[in-house]
């Protein structure tokens, strides 16, 4: 699996939007020709450094694996004179304290955030189960409302996911609360604070997702496609995480029926 690498033309801002401050660029390929704008996420800006990109980029390209629409994902490499040539202070310090490899995606403009109240239609709620589930898979507690964070955008009836640098999070277990199995999702609290949890439950959406075509979609995820997703990230980004998160993966995969049945007793 082969990972675009892009470089920064242009700086245009930081964005509003995201404890991670990305900056919005315009970029360029390395034979110069410009490929458009990008988000970029610093590793200086990010909690784990680079382990929070490999995060985002492993779950990105699940998520491709899977169908499930999520931008484009690249590498943007930070020089030092890019860095220095911005002009707000601060925002340069963090490019220059991010210089090399860092994680980007397709910029989408028109798209609206999902906010809370807002329902599923009957064509979305097939999507949104596969989100829910793909959220299950990697353990990401962070497609919620709980902090008004829901990480979806939408366009009529688009659904879109963003950022998934919290994924994982069964590499950080409280104490006393790591599970034995990874395809044992029923009772974890993060599911059942997930965007799309209320809605899902509801049997009007419920009854009508096929289940077996999401066990199906997962099943995709041979030791040949995990091992084409691990070897993607930069050596840098890789480390005794990325080998547990292989590891967790495979078990579901191997598990996958016992997956969908947890899956399927969340939602009842």
């Amino acid at each position: 699996m082969s990972i675009p690498l892009l470089f920064p033309e242009i700086y245009h801002k930081q964005l509003e939007s995201g404890v991670t401050k990305p900056s919005l660029l315009t970029c360029k390929d390395k034979d110069g020709n410009r490929k458009g704008e990008y988000v970029v996420k610093l590793r200086a800006n990010i909690s784990f450094g680079v382990t929070s990109l490999a995060f985002e980029l492993i779950a990105s390209n699940i998520a491709l694996c899977l169908d499930i629409p999520t931008p484009e994902a690249v590498l943007i490499e930070i020089d030092e004179n890019f860095a220095s040539s911005i002009k707000e202070e601060e925002i340069s310090k963090s490019f220059i304290s991010s210089l090399g490899l860092n994680f980007g995606n397709k910029y989408l403009k028109g798209y609206s955030t999902w906010t809370r109240g807002m329902s599923l239609s009957s064509f979305q709620s097939q999507l949104a189960c596969e989100i829910f589930a793909f959220d299950a898979l990697i353990q990401n507690p962070d497609r919620s409302l709980v902090h008004n964070k829901p990480n979806v955008l939408t366009k009529n009836e688009e659904i879109i996911i963003i950022d998934h640098e919290k994924a994982f999070s069964f590499l950080f277990p409280l104490i006393g609360k790591r599970k034995m199995n990874a395809w044992e999702i029923s009772e974890e609290t993060f599911v059942k604070n997930h965007l799309f949890y209320s809605e899902l439950k509801k049997s009007s959406k419920r009854d009508i997702i096929d289940f077996d075509y999401i066990k199906n979609k997962i099943e995709r995820l041979s030791t040949n496609k995990l091992d084409s997703i691990i070897d993607s990230l930069p050596t840098e980004w890789k480390n005794d995480y990325t080998s547990k998160i292989r590891i967790h993966l495979e078990e579901i995969v191997n598990y996958s029926d016992k997956f969908i049945y947890e899956l399927k007793k969340t939602l009842l």
